[in-house]
């Protein structure tokens, strides 16, 4: 099956990546403490958020060009929730906003 970006109404964006298996689940942010730090999730969780991250690589890999532009709002999408992780003054992808 080809991969599909398909629009639907999240909390985060209206955008979501589809695979064989469906839907790509989107997971938020981790909680942290009051120093920034990452409260520790459970093993379960951490390969749930490990697998929904392996498809969407995959995925992503095997989006032909003609949906570049839908492409770059998913990869936008994706620097923004990644960032939205870290702490203040440790955003990756902030500059290229």
């Amino acid at each position: 099956m080809i991969p599909t970006i398909t629009t639907v109404a999240t909390e985060s964006s209206s955008v979501r990546l589809a695979d064989e298996q469906g839907t790509i689940p989107l997971f938020g942010p981790r909680a942290s403490d009051a120093n920034g730090r990452p409260i520790p999730i459970s093993d379960e969780q951490r390969a749930l958020r490990r697998a929904s991250a392996l498809r969407t690589l995959r995925a992503l890999a095997a989006i032909e060009t003609e949906g570049e532009g839908e492409l770059d709002d998913l990869m936008e999408i994706g620097m923004r929730e990644i960032d939205a992780e870290r702490p203040p003054g440790q955003k990756l992808f902030e500059r290229l906003a």
